[in-house]
């Protein structure tokens, strides 16, 4: 083996297992707590399964930093036996050893910023808990953080300020969901170019000016520049304020800590950082462990976030998703349990509405509201078109004001509903708005027209609107008839003969004589047939009243007529039923079809 590759090998060795120096106050006792600490550690992460190696060797980084910034271990010794650990664990071969190095390097940064506490005093009762001797040991230990009630009347504080006016809060985190491909990403976007190049957003307004650090997580740099090509007007130059990436690490595994740091950069720099957007939230959380309540790992998966907002003094907005199923309230629609929407402090959803699109508004700073949006595909930009209540009951007002004018004549709910494609709820509270104010008037039990719209002389036809069939309405005048049409003046005057009396009229003139239809000849009955209209005049075989019997029909051919079953048909009938039966049965021509057809087998009893 060459002596080069020799050497290196032993420089590396000697580097990464040497237990470095320790500082001169550091105690056999902490020494020996920070070697326990990492064998546990190191343990740990070579008996993790598959899934969390990461996690565990980030975290057993970060819990062996806290305990380098004491001087009680040497970070060389730390990243030798926790790279040992994560080659024994399988890391390598997956993520690769340059991975597994960057994890442990970033675990240890991390923890250095947070040393570890002293090590509590060796001299207590082992009869007692630790806690409760910690507890004697500092008794104002629960003193720390609090403050009283005159203290916080006197506290100041800067002005509540805004990132969007009354939709985002210029501190705190903030959630802005929607379903996959809805538009938010163009938002968000939108909002970080507007806040980093003094434009106007959301159609007129303009939000707080400042440095920005967009998150990019789902989309690669060509689309990128694509979008900001499409947003930003063609030749400007493009802001030096806002920052983008598509890559970063988790939250638990340093991506807060990049946070912090690119925020203490650009204020070394004179910058004014104001707000960071992550796109999307499923890219920096932490995977859930197997086992964890649900809650519970929706809500660390933000907690952090939003205490880090709070402790800058910025916002913070994480782009996230809605489910697949409906709710009457948007806020039950965000993807994960209630912990998502718990751990922050601003919830902002997009939604489709039977009444229009709708950007639904929640905070413990912001008040409560719904507004109307809309997206304009040739800009790619969204806009705020008013308070949803107001912008989309005009448009529905608008719609029931075209079908009366086009109609001209009153309507029904259920006609509206069908030439608007208003759903009943929304078209009754329209209607009974648009009634009120005067726009339009009642005519009848549910029925609506135009103020200028007159009923005809009898009033108007009940149309309860369920048919679906608007009535027509009568014609404004009837033709006129002229009683005298056909009646002659006497051109003679009165017995009188004087030129003032009346005449009178002496001839009426008669009608022309209609056309009489001649109507053609009727055949003649057959004898047969006219005897069935005169069956009580006749006797019968079976009914014996004494009367001339019939004359002897023709026979049909055997394969027309219909074999008896057997039994009499009048068994168990009235008197007056039985004749009829017996008629039907064995005077009257027999039926040619099945069964059943015949109109007078009425009764299946005679049929057996």
């Amino acid at each position: 083996m060459p002596e080069w590759i020799v050497s290196a090998i032993q420089a590396r060795k000697t580097t990464e297992y040497s237990a470095g120096p320790s500082p001169s106050d550091a105690g056999k006792r902490e020494r020996a707590y920070a070697e326990r600490a990492l064998t546990n550690a190191a343990n740990k992460v070579a008996a993790s399964p598959r899934g969390s190696w990461n996690t565990e060797l980030n975290t057993a980084a970060f819990c062996m930093g806290t305990l380098i910034a004491r001087g009680w271990i040497g970070a060389a010794t730390v990243e030798g036996r926790l790279h040992d650990a994560a080659r024994a664990c399988g890391l390598f071969a997956d993520d690769g050893e340059r991975a597994a190095r960057s994890t442990i390097k970033s675990g240890i940064e991390a923890g250095t910023k947070e040393p570890h506490a002293d090590l509590p005093n060796r001299e207590w009762n082992p009869a007692e808990p630790p806690e409760r001797e910690t507890a004697k040991q500092d008794p104002s230990t629960w003193h720390r953080g609090t403050f009283s009630a005159p203290d916080l009347q006197t506290m100041e504080f800067p002005p509540f300020a805004w990132i969007v006016q009354d939709i985002l809060p210029a501190e705190g985190a903030a959630l802005l969901c929607s379903r996959p491909k809805f538009g938010k990403s163009w938002l968000a976007l939108d909002l970080c170019l507007g806040c980093a190049a003094d434009r106007f957003i959301l159609g007129t307004i303009k939000p707080r000016q400042g440095d920005v650090l967009y998150l990019a997580l789902e989309d690669s740099k060509r689309r990128l520049q694509r979008r900001m090509t499409k947003l930003l007007p063609f030749g400007s130059k493009w802001s030096e304020r806002l920052r983008l990436t598509t890559e970063w690490r988790r939250l638990h595994e340093g991506g807060l800590e990049d946070i912090r740091a690119w925020h203490d950069h650009t204020k070394e720099k004179g910058g004014k950082p104001i707000l960071v957007v992550v796109d999307v939230l499923a890219k920096v959380r932490k995977p859930t462990r197997p086992g964890t309540p649900q809650y519970e790992a929706d809500y660390e998966a933000l907690t952090g976030i939003t205490k880090l907002a709070n402790e800058l003094g910025i916002a913070i907005l994480v782009v996230h998703h809605v489910r697949k199923m409906q709710a009457d309230d948007l806020m039950e629609m965000v993807s994960g349990t209630y912990g998502i929407t718990g751990a922050v402090d601003t919830i902002l959803v997009m939604a489709n509405k039977p009444s229009g699109t709708v950007l639904d508004i929640r905070g413990r700073d912001a008040e409560q509201a719904e507004l109307a949006i809309e997206f304009e595909k040739l800009s790619c930009r969204w806009r705020i078109l008013g308070d949803a209540a107001e912008v989309h009951l005009s448009e529905q007002q608008s719609k029931i004001l075209a079908a009366l004018r086009q109609a001209g004549e009153p309507l029904g709910a259920a006609d509206l509903e069908k030439i608007t494609e208003i759903k009943r709820d929304t078209l009754g509270k329209a209607l009974y708005r648009l009634a009120n104010e005067g726009t339009i008037k009642r005519v009848g039990r549910g029925l609506y027209a135009m103020p200028e719209w007159q009923p005809p002389p009898e009033g108007p036809k009940a149309h309860s609107g369920k048919s679906g069939k608007p009535h027509r309405p009568l014609p404004d005048s009837l033709p006129e008839s002229n009683p005298d049409e056909n009646i002659k003046k006497n051109d003679t005057s009165g017995k009188s003969g004087s030129s003032g009396s009346l005449s009178t009229p002496s001839t009426v003139a008669e009608p022309a004589a209609l056309p009489v239809q001649t109507l053609p000849e009727v055949p003649e009955v057959p004898e047969w047939a006219q005897a069935a209209d005169k069956t009580a005049e006749f006797e019968t075989p079976k009914s014996g009243n004494g009367k001339r019997a019939l004359p002897e029909l023709p026979d049909l051919p055997a394969c027309l007529r219909r074999a008896p079953k057997g039994g009499h048909p009048a068994e168990g009938l009235p008197p007056g039923q039985a004749m009829a039966r017996v008629f039907v049965r064995e005077i009257w021509p027999p039926s040619l079809g099945p069964e059943g057809d015949d109109v007078f087998d009425i009764d299946p009893r005679w049929r057996q």
